[in-house]
């Protein structure tokens, strides 16, 4: 079946008549009576009330869950400051309260895609602030203070070490000529002087997720060089702090193996656990030598982990009984795991199609989580994902259900054998009835990376289309997380044609059942 391009010409003469001014109260629709049926309108013609701008107001991210002191912290992003990312903390009396006041703002530059810009122990706060890339110490009340000097100089991704009052943190150095340096490096927690640090680690391009066990006895990390990026051969290390803070006994735990080893912990036992890809789903491993065992027996089909592209990402949670609490993903949809120490598993089942960072106590679970049906929140809930709690959302309002399609998640025959991904979802509008004659336009949706992965959870970005009569298919080409390291290696040596000729094809797959216009095919996308 051929296919063509939906010409822009097409798409502007098919949004005419309903710009982003206009709300239901302006459409045929609402002129009928309430017992009469909506009327017929043509795919891309339909009135709908979600505006460009709308889509971004009364928005804010939620991440960096955590809880010190008894007290739940967390980091907002603020669109309408530009993108601000400010500090929160859960007031007293329950309500949200900012910590931080513009023009602050709690971001690193390290490696570029930055991560890890805030640490909190015993009631202090440590946080990169985008402007200068400087590390500053904040006691919430009193004004910042800066630890490390303006000349070039970035951190990210730092722990604290309390036994020997400093912090563990990356150190990316640009004042040399060539390629930024990377480092392991110590900082004094309570320095009056700002000080660089003192190098702990160095000699490989990249550094990421410093993770000290809980006795401060030992720390574990990851490295790799070029040309590869954390998602493709990464090494683990670790070691032990002789008596002077300097490392000893430094372990490379799997010398020689291709394989992506992120997200190293410690369990409370002092067991070394990572995540790893060497079987093609990345899973947890305990690690001893250069001895990898897994903690779940026959874990396939779904992934715990991720591409690395920011430090100290994290996809799973120690617990005091040697047990873990795990974010699994299964293609588009994530779920929420409790391990035991055996291995065993079960499903917390929160209501949430996708989840983010997490504070655990000893009866409750605080995280950040999505939801197919409405925005995102910070949400409480017990020990068994019941009683939710929403602390916080990620919007100051949210579409009606009837707005929001049903999304399903599709995979279709490539030309050579195997499969290809993606999520659809169709058109919905509740006051316009959907012609009988012909499919949606549909906007095939290539997301970046190319190791990212397509989102089910409230999309507004994609709403804007469908609530106008056009079908999305939020695409996962072959290069995608979520399918195995098979899948995502596919797009080796094959850039720019593997995931091209998936868009293509997806496209075509669905006019031929009838889900799409096979003359109004639309390809777009953004990044890689």
């Amino acid at each position: 079946m051929k296919a063509s391009l939906f010409p822009v010409v097409g798409l502007v003469a098919v949004l005419a008549g309903c710009t982003d001014s206009q709300s239901p109260a302006d459409s045929p629709a609402s002129s009928l009576a309430a017992d009469s049926a909506p009327p017929v309108l043509a795919y891309g013609s339909w009135p709908s009330p979600i505006s460009a701008a709308s889509l971004v107001e009364g928005a804010r991210g939620l991440f960096g869950v955590r809880m010190d002191n008894d007290r739940l912290y967390w980091m907002e992003s603020r669109p309408e400051e530009g993108g601000r990312i400010t500090i929160m903390a859960l007031g007293d009396d329950g309500e949200p309260e900012e910590l931080l006041a513009a023009p602050w703002n709690v971001r690193t530059r390290v490696q570029e895609y930055g991560g890890g810009p805030l640490l909190i122990s015993d009631g202090v706060l440590w946080f990169s602030n985008f402007a200068d890339q400087r590390i500053y110490r904040f006691v919430p009340g009193e004004e910042p203070v800066a630890l490390t000097p303006e000349d070039g100089l970035r951190y990210a991704g730092c722990s604290a070490d309390q036994v020997r009052e400093r912090l563990i943190c990356i150190r990316e150095d640009h004042r040399v000529l060539e390629e930024p340096m990377n480092a392991l490096v110590a900082l004094p927690m309570n320095s009056e002087e700002p000080t660089e640090g003192e190098i702990l680690f160095s000699g490989t391009d990249f550094v990421s997720a410093p993770r000290l066990s809980a006795d401060g006895s030992s720390i574990a990390f990851t490295t790799w060089m070029h040309p590869n990026m954390p998602w493709d051969s990464t090494q683990l290390h670790s070691a032990r702090f002789d008596d002077t803070g300097k490392l000893e006994g430094l372990t490379l735990h799997n010398e020689g193996m291709n394989e992506s080893v992120i997200d190293p912990q410690w369990m409370p036992d002092g067991t070394l656990v990572a995540l790893s890809d060497r079987d093609n789903w990345w899973q947890p491993y305990r690690v001893n030598g250069t001895e990898f065992e897994p903690v779940i027996e026959g874990f396939e089909g779904m992934e715990i982990g991720g591409p690395d592209w920011s430090i100290n990402s994290r996809y799973y949670y120690p617990l005091e009984d040697g047990g873990m609490l795990a974010i699994a993903r299964e293609g588009s949809v994530e779920s929420l795991l409790e391990v035991s120490d055996e291995g065993e598993t079960r499903t917390i089942n929160a209501g949430a199609v996708s989840y983010g960072s997490f504070a655990i106590t000893d009866d409750a679970l605080f995280f950040t989580a999505g939801f197919g049906d409405r925005p995102g929140a910070l949400i409480k809930t017990d020990r068994e994902g019941k009683q939710l709690d929403v602390l916080r959302t990620s919007r100051d309002s949210a579409l009606d259900a009837d707005w929001i399609p049903a999304f399903e998640q599709v995979s279709f025959p490539l030309p050579n054998g195997g499969e290809a991904h993606g999520v659809y979802f169709p058109p919905a509008n509740p006051r316009v009835t959907a012609p009988e004659d012909m499919g949606p336009p549909l906007i095939v949706s290539v997301h970046g990376g190319p190791t990212s992965v397509a989102g089910v959870s409230y999309r507004p970005g994609h709403y804007y289309w469908t609530s106008r009569g056009f079908a999305v298919l939020d695409l996962n080409y072959r290069g995608s997380t979520g399918f195995g390291r098979d899948y995502r290696r596919a797009l080796y040596g094959n850039w720019g044609i593997a995931d091209v000729e998936d868009a293509v094809i997806g496209a075509q797959w669905l006019a031929s059942q009838g889900l799409a216009n096979p003359e109004q095919l639309i390809i777009r996308g953004g990044s890689a």
